[in-house]
């Protein structure tokens, strides 16, 4: 059957690297499940049930552990397997802990949990990651299901917004996901203190997924309490407001308190009055609104932010850095050579201008019918104009497309997304801009990834026409028609 399962929660048990023992509830069983939900008037595909059914199916998952289910076990006929799941059961609580109890009788081996008993209906089935056995019943970590729709409904005070609700409402689901994966929920979700969330957008978590820059799958199956942390790293335990007539907000998080852990001591989070949060790694703009959830703020934010950061010459160089994963012998492992010896040369805050593999195979093309010798000269020059060791700060971008020399004539509209200008175009009026893909920073500066090879001036031979000069006009016009070339330069959404 097709259960409207979440995408987070399908990335992460589809995940390769998720080990463990798993009980799948038959057919048979999901039907009966649904059935009893429509009986307590609840909808199936409501979002908040959508996220639940990422919990419950993890309920089902004993994370690490080869349970002997259909092992001789000599004297022990009934132990407690601890799961995987974080729901919360506040209004009916099930077993301890989101615990399952495995009972050995001889005529069948059942699996307690907090609704009932179910039978295993299988023999062991090998999968990727472990074990798995069919059970006849949904496995519930609550008294029932109406447990679990009243802890959506209430979680688990009764204000009119609760927290869930409003990310909800606000299309900020995949938060509320990995909120619900990791436990971080739990103090939040309770209403007893004040919490300001910075909550990344939907296409900010899933832009990151892409990247690599949050591979959330991965971290769940292999290091859970680190996703935990960088989760628990956008929840300030407090208030918090600012705005360009106030001081820079140095704050600390459920990260700071042990909610998870990070690679780095003391990671906290500064908001400044340029309007961005800033974090280890990068910086996100935080939205001018804000929602509210029972006790908390919800401001949303356009990058997720990571607590710790490498160093640019760890990021780049080793057997597992991205210069080792660009193709061999191609420009872009020229490129990340480049980079890595001026980082190595001590040119700290090195900002650079990253194309990828297909873009510059792409370049390579467009010479070769342009009977353009790539030389490693010519290269040097390119790759110097694609880098620069003045970093581009969130502040420069925002306000100046022309900030600085090299790398740093990207541009970025002060309420866009952030784009690059070929120098070419931009000398020539045309407005080409190249928007970024997504950023790698490291603590000593950053990458920005594009799908096209930004170019100086005339590197491949190319001609553009030059509009035709503006008619003789009055002051006030020619300030119109100023304004409209400024425009193409300011691209927003």
């Amino acid at each position: 059957m097709n259960l409207p399962v979440h995408p987070v929660f399908q990335n992460i048990l589809n995940s390769e690297h998720l080990k463990g023992t798993l009980f799948i509830p038959t057919t048979k069983a999901w039907d009966s499940f649904f059935a009893t939900m429509r009986q307590r008037q609840g909808n199936p595909a409501a979002p908040a049930m959508v996220a639940r059914y990422g919990q419950i199916l993890l309920y089902h998952l004993a994370k690490d552990v080869q349970v002997p289910v259909a092992d001789a076990t000599p004297g022990i006929n009934k132990f407690a397997v601890d799961t995987a799941s974080t729901l919360q059961c506040t209004f009916g609580p099930g077993l301890p802990n989101n615990r399952l109890v495995i009972k050995k009788t001889p005529e069948a081996i059942i699996v307690q949990h907090g609704t009932g008993n179910a039978t295993i209906m299988s023999q062991k089935i090998q999968y990727c990651g472990g074990e798995a056995y069919l059970v006849d019943q949904v496995l519930n970590p609550c008294s029932d299901i109406a447990a679990i729709m009243g802890e959506i409904a209430n979680i688990p005070s009764p204000c009119k917004s609760n927290v869930e609700g409003v990310l909800n409402k606000n299309e900020l689901t995949y938060f509320n996901a990995l909120l619900l994966a990791t436990g971080v929920q739990r103090p939040i979700f309770s209403s007893v203190r004040n919490f300001t969330l910075f909550v990344p957008s939907d296409e900010a978590i899933q832009n990151a997924f892409r990247s690599g820059a949050l591979n959330y799958p991965y971290l769940y199956a292999k290091n859970a309490t680190l996703l935990e942390g960088i989760v628990a790293y956008h929840a300030v335990p407090q208030f918090q407001f600012a705005g360009p007539s106030k001081q820079t907000l140095s704050m600390k998080t459920l990260l700071t308190e042990g909610t998870g852990e990070a690679q780095c001591s003391n990671p906290s989070i500064s908001w400044r009055t340029d309007g961005f949060v800033y974090g280890g790694t990068g910086s996100a703009r935080v939205s001018e609104g804000a929602d509210r959830g029972c006790n908390t703020q919800i401001r949303v934010i356009d990058e997720v932010l990571q607590p710790c950061c490498k160093p640019m010459a760890d990021l780049i160089g080793g057997p597992s850095g991205l210069a080792a994963k660009a193709p061999k012998g191609s420009i872009q492992a020229k490129a990340y050579q480049y980079l890595l010896s001026k980082v190595k040369d001590g040119a700290a805050g090195t900002t650079f201008i990253m194309p990828s593999a297909d873009a510059w195979a792409q370049f390579e093309a467009d010479a070769t019918a342009q009977k353009v010798n790539l030389t490693n000269d010519k290269l040097e020059v390119l790759f110097s104009y694609l880098s620069t060791s003045a970093p581009i700060t969130a502040n420069s971008l925002a306000a100046d497309p022309t900030v600085g020399s090299g790398a740093a004539t990207s541009a970025a509209a002060a309420a866009g997304p952030v784009v690059l200008v070929d120098g070419q175009e931009m000398e020539l009026r045309a407005g080409l801009a190249i928007p970024v893909s997504s950023m790698t920073y490291s603590c000593d500066g950053a990458i920005y990834n594009t799908d096209a090879v930004p170019l100086p001036c005339n590197v491949l031979n190319r001609t553009v026409v030059l509009p035709p000069p503006p008619p003789q006009q009055g002051w006030a016009q020619s300030v119109s028609w100023l304004l409209d070339v400024e425009g193409l330069f300011q691209i927003g959404k």
